[in-house]
């Protein structure tokens, strides 16, 4: 899979339904939806642990809103991270979320992501 080649409109297509599943299984505090489509980079770095201790620290990793609006995609050497304008329910204003995408033989894994 070649995600440089992509339109926006089909990176956001592709990435979207991924984030879905981050976001609910981030809410959910449910590891394995969570994590379901990350490299194996990602897993050594974002632990089944360090997800909980996270999601503890901070109100938004279990409050994100399943209503996100795209922003655009950012577009690297490896990855294309897609940005997203999240909102939360139950802290007020709008966060920054991303995932970012990296082609692993023919699919698209996550290498990274983040909400603030």
């Amino acid at each position: 899979m070649n995600l440089h080649a992509l339109t926006d409109l089909e990176l956001e297509q592709l990435a979207r339904p991924i984030y879905m599943r981050i976001i609910r299984g981030s809410n959910a505090g449910n590891y394995s939806l969570f994590s379901d489509e990350f490299t194996n980079e990602l897993l050594e770095r974002i632990t089944s642990d360090r997800f909980a201790s996270q999601r503890n620290e901070f109100p938004l990793l279990s409050s994100i809103s399943v209503k996100f609006e795209y922003l655009g995609c950012i577009r690297r050497e490896l990855d294309v991270s897609v940005l997203w304008r999240l909102r939360s329910a139950v802290l007020k204003g709008e966060f920054l979320g991303s995932i970012t995408l990296r082609a692993i033989g023919n699919e698209a894994r996550v290498s990274g992501v983040a909400a603030h």
